[in-house]
């Protein structure tokens, strides 16, 4: 098994009359570590009525290191100062390690110091922009919003970056997409946590979209630490060379 120690950052774009929804991230990886823990996240929401939508966030972590608590979320208009912080919950905490058919969940108990293996932390939150404080962004006349979710810190063991606050975030229109009753795509495979040496790997993110006039498309993009402030790449990556591999015809290949 090859231990990964790099990321692997995109964005997924869904347009639809200029309806813009932008995720991050993926990290692959397993090293020691124990001071850092955010391997990655990703957001999403879905429409459930006028002006109410449901937000689902989902930080990775590596078990080895630091308990994932107090994570910060906030949403802000796109083109303007007007903020507000969120309020989400935690509604599960999943073991999703990759293991041996018989060997024992590494990350156990949940949410401490342990093993070498990565935990799902799902928190969801209700936006309801009818009322305060949300509705200042409607009587702003603000479409484009960015919804984030940031903690400290970025893990440490990923080598291709100077690891640094973790930050990412969503941008829905909330103009057209109330207008269009519409949602975000959604992931629905696991984040890959170790790849084969030696081996050529196809990884499909597993975004799925119900919506009929929306297109999915995706780009490579530089991880954020904070609201339109990237982390500093090492060496020579870039977001357009986001690992390296061997040599050969193949080389890295990204389908938009």
């Amino acid at each position: 098994i090859l231990k990964i120690k790099s990321l692997f950052l995109y964005k997924v774009i869904m347009n639809s009359k200029l309806k813009l929804f932008a995720v991050a991230i993926l990290v692959l990886l397993q090293n020691p570590l124990k001071a850092s823990h955010i391997m990655g996240a990703d957001i999403s929401y879905s429409y459930e009525g006028n002006l109410i939508y449901k937000v689902t966030v989902k930080f990775y972590r590596e078990c080895k290191g630091i308990p994932l608590n107090s994570p910060s979320f906030k949403i802000r208009c796109a083109d303007s100062a007007i903020e507000s912080s969120l309020n989400f919950t935690r509604i599960a905490i999943n073991d999703i390690s990759l293991r041996c058919k018989d060997s024992a969940l590494p990350c156990q108990p949940a949410n401490t110091v342990s093993a070498s293996g990565v935990e799902e932390h799902v928190y969801i939150s209700m936006l309801n922009f009818n009322f305060a404080p949300l509705n200042k962004f409607i009587n702003a006349g603000c479409c484009e919003l960015k919804i984030s979710a940031e903690q400290c810190c970025r893990n440490g063991a990923i080598t291709t970056i100077i690891p640094g606050n973790f930050y990412t975030e969503a941008m829905i229109n909330i103009c057209i997409s109330n207008a269009n009753k519409n949602s975000s795509p959604v992931f629905n495979s696991i984040p890959i946590q170790y790849l084969c040496v030696n081996t050529i790997t196809s990884y499909d993110p597993g975004v799925m979209n119900i919506d009929d006039d929306d297109s999915v498309s995706y780009e490579l993009v530089a991880p954020l630490n904070d609201n339109n402030n990237n982390e500093t790449y090492t060496s020579n990556f870039s977001p357009i060379k986001p690992i390296t591999v061997a040599n050969g015809p193949t080389g890295f290949n990204f389908d938009k």
